[in-house]
Parts: structure tokens; sequence; C-alpha cells
């Protein structure tokens, strides 16, 4: 990491193409040792994304706005009871378990196209 810090300033976080939400803290963790700025990206995600990318965004070592929009910027519906809404052009973070999405069952089966079981 520190081979880049001398031409990286900004970087730019997403949970989705990281792998999962650790990875990104890590990697946020890494930035901050290093005075590198991170911020975080969301744009075509549904709420369950989202209420983990506003959870991570929500940790003190960020410092600038993050790209986290209210659910209904981009979706009619979404597969979640609780979508994100925007209050006076803020998200905010959830207090429930889990990063705060709420799985809507019936939704989720209704848009699914496809499925598998794997047996552990």
């Amino acid at each position: 990491m520190r081979a880049i810090s001398d031409n990286v300033s900004m970087l730019n976080l997403k949970v989705g193409r990281l792998g999962e939400l650790s990875n990104a803290i890590k990697i946020n963790s890494l930035c901050q040792r290093d005075s590198i700025s991170t911020y975080v990206g969301a744009k075509y995600e549904s709420s369950i994304g989202r209420w983990h990318n506003i959870a991570l965004a929500s940790l003190a070592s960020f410092k600038y706005p993050s790209n986290i929009a209210a659910s209904e910027r981009y979706f009619l519906e979404d597969i979640v009871d609780n979508p994100i809404i925007s209050k006076d052009g803020c998200v905010y973070p959830s207090n429930e378990i889990g990063g705060g999405a709420r799985i809507d069952y019936e939704k989720l089966s209704y848009y699914t196209t496809e499925s598998i079981q794997c047996k552990i």
C-alpha cells in the first residue's frame, strides 16, 4: 500500500467489489495509516448492500460524503421492508443488528428467476 500512497490521495471503496464488509474495513484501515482519504461508492445496489455501505460510511475515519442515495432513486420496489430513505438530503445508519436490512421474502421470491441449494 505504501508504494501507491505517494500517488493516491483518495480511494473509493465499493463493498460489493471487495467481497465483504470486513475487507473494506481492512483497506480503510490501511488507507488511514497511509493518510489516504476514503469514501464509499454505492449506486445500483439493493437496500441490502446499501445498509452495509451506510454502516461503513458512518465510521469515524470517513471524512467525505459517500455516494449512497435513497433506494427509490434507482428502484421502483426494493427487496427489503425498510428501504433506504433520504431525509433532508442525507441517509442515516440503522441501529438494527446485521447492517439494518430486513429482507422481504415475498418480494425476494417474486423477483427470483433461478435458485440453487448447496449442501454443506
